[in-house]
């Protein structure tokens, strides 16, 4: 590249709002992988808008044809399987849709009766060991009552939290109007991705769950603890923000009519 656009660029960079500079990161770091190049022709597609996008202002970068989806929903149905004692058929209840932001993904299942705790006992029956560490019970956050219907997100398939999220507090997290998963999705993907992979989602990072917060305001956030061998869930300042915490953010695929 010559100077001349180096320049450009330098220049336009120092226009871009500081709140998506976490995007612009994302971006150039996929354009410099050595998918760099798949990852151009679908962004020259997107800005010719040949592409769909997706609900909720999410860019369907990937055909949904092309991502790991299929094989994300069996593991799914696996895990659900092994935790809960019954099949299920994950196709056949929810639209799935036709692009998607990642092409790597984690499909989480969570149950129509299946409150926080009843997440974490999923979680723990799958990956044994020692019980998962409650700084106060996880009921006690908001949204932690089971749903009532069977819902499925599906988040990126990654042991960190989504890249431009590293370190927004839970306030700058909510004022972004995305959607994130909580605690009881958190909890089943946690097992989920062990039982699949044998290893932790956030090792190195936590992961907050912006909306489930104590009557005192205080947010909750789960973790994988290598020394006590641990998952953790813990709470903090809705305004504390830190480089190694973000959230997760996810699709909320509607069922079928």
């Amino acid at each position: 590249m010559d100077k001349s656009m180096l320049g450009k660029i330098s220049r336009l960079i120092k226009q871009v709002p500081s709140k998506s500079l976490g995007t612009l990161y994302d971006l150039l770091k996929k354009l410099a992988s050595k998918d760099g190049e798949a990852w151009l022709e679908a962004l020259k597609q997107f800005l010719r808008q040949e592409l769909e996008v997706v609900d909720k202002g999410l860019g369907g970068i990937f055909s949904t044809k092309k991502t790991n989806l299929i094989i994300a929903l069996q593991e799914a149905e696996a895990f659900h399987k092994k935790a809960f004692g019954e099949e299920v058929h994950l196709s056949k209840m929810f639209a799935l849709p036709k692009t998607l932001p990642w092409n790597e993904l984690i499909a989480v299942f969570q149950p129509a009766g299946a409150d926080n705790r009843a997440c974490v006992k999923a979680m723990q029956a799958v990956m044994g060991g020692n019980a998962a560490y409650e700084e106060v019970d996880v009921n006690s956050y908001s949204n932690s009552s089971a749903s009532g219907k069977p819902r499925l997100f599906l988040i990126e398939r990654s042991e960190r939290p989504t890249a431009d999220t590293m370190g927004m507090s839970p306030d700058q997290l909510i004022a972004t109007k995305r959607e994130f998963i909580g605690l009881g999705a958190y909890a089943l993907a946690m097992g989920q991705y062990f039982m699949a992979t044998g290893k932790y989602l956030d090792e190195p990072t936590w992961t907050w769950f912006p909306n489930d917060r104590l009557p005192s305001g205080y947010v909750a956030r789960g973790h994988w603890g290598p020394g006590s061998r641990q998952v953790g869930f813990r709470w903090s300042r809705p305004s504390h923000g830190s480089s190694n915490a973000g959230a997760r953010e996810a699709i909320s695929v509607p069922l079928k009519p």
